[in-house]
């Protein structure tokens, strides 16, 4: 057989490894393309093909990307609705064929780390009713997956993972012949918080289910950096809109004895579009701090996860489990 190392890294929704690269305010993880559960040989020879949920080897204590470790901030990256359609997004810089799973888990508390019964219990079926394995293409780079949220799934904090089942290590299968994609195979995990809410019951002009993708796909197509993997910084075009700027239009009035009435001037305030881009999210909060209440008070960790959260633009600041001063 031959251990060859693929790579690849889930953005969109954003690991917790990745974050970083879209304007969040998380631990910066160069090597956020190597969750392969501490190298092919590490896994199967030392750690019997046991590998921790996000992707560290099994025997890190603290594990880096799981509750606890350096990584693991709860940050929710993603809103949903239930029962949503919602477009998944890997880039693979190293590829080496194999098939992706993706699966959630309705953790609700980011200071616990969500298991892997809790992930297996709840797979994400992909939007067009082919099954739950995906098997993707030979080429590098973005690898896009419709995936279907279930019905009745909601969370404050989901644990959302991916896997990425590599397919070109030679093997020996169920059968007793040997081919590539056989046998053991090199994976990738990683893990992403995001939350889930009801479903509306009600209706009104103009309002859009499926917000929720939107913002997440033109949040993704707002970066072009899968040609380098150095440390990645904000081009230009990506910083903050510029604040409201005041125009005045001059008008001139023409002799009153012409019929046609020239309006007064008037002065108009243009204001930038509303977006959700990855700068945004480091914009100035309307609060000074936030903290857990009822229930979440005493949880260790919720007071950091409203801070993050409730004080993000936009906000995700649900009042049962925490207020802001």
């Amino acid at each position: 057989w031959c251990a060859c190392w693929g790579h690849g890294r889930l953005v969109d929704p954003p690991s917790r490894a990745s974050a970083w690269r879209f304007g969040y305010d998380t631990p910066i993880d160069y090597n956020d393309n190597e969750g392969f559960c501490g190298g092919f040989n590490h896994q199967y020879q030392n750690q019997g093909g046991r590998c921790g949920i996000c992707g560290d080897a099994w025997d890190e204590d603290p594990r880096p990307h799981e509750a606890g470790g350096k990584y693991a901030t709860g940050t929710i990256v993603r809103t949903y609705t239930e029962g949503q359609t919602i477009t998944v997004r890997v880039d693979i810089t190293s590829n080496h064929r194999g098939h992706f799973e993706f699966r959630i888990c309705p953790n609700n508390n980011p200071s616990v780390e969500a298991s892997q019964t809790c992930l297996n219990n709840h797979p994400l079926f992909k939007a067009d009713g082919s099954g739950f394995e995906h098997k993707i293409s030979t080429h590098n780079g973005e690898h896009a997956v419709r995936l279907k949220l279930p019905r009745g799934l909601t969370c404050t904090q989901c644990v959302m993972q991916w896997r990425y089942v590599a397919g070109n290590n030679w093997g020996y299968c169920e059968d007793g012949s040997g081919a590539v994609g056989c046998g053991p195979q090199e994976e990738f995990r990683a893990c992403a918080d995001v939350a889930v809410v009801a479903q509306p019951t009600w209706t009104s002009e103009g309002f859009t289910a499926n917000a929720s993708t939107e913002v997440s796909e033109s949040v993704t197509s707002s970066y072009t950096w899968y040609s380098t993997p150095d440390p990645i910084t904000l081009s230009p075009t990506e910083k903050p809109p510029p604040p409201p700027t005041t125009t005045t239009r001059t008008t001139t009035r023409r002799p009153t004895s012409t019929r046609r009435t020239t309006r007064p001037t008037t002065r108009r305030t243009t204001t930038p579009r509303p977006t959700t881009t990855p700068a945004q999210l480091k914009s100035t909060p309307a609060h000074n701090s936030c903290r857990a209440v009822g229930a979440w008070k005493d949880v260790p960790g919720m007071d950091d996860w409203c801070v993050r959260n409730c004080l993000h633009t936009p906000p995700f600041c649900p009042a049962s489990h925490c207020t802001c001063d």
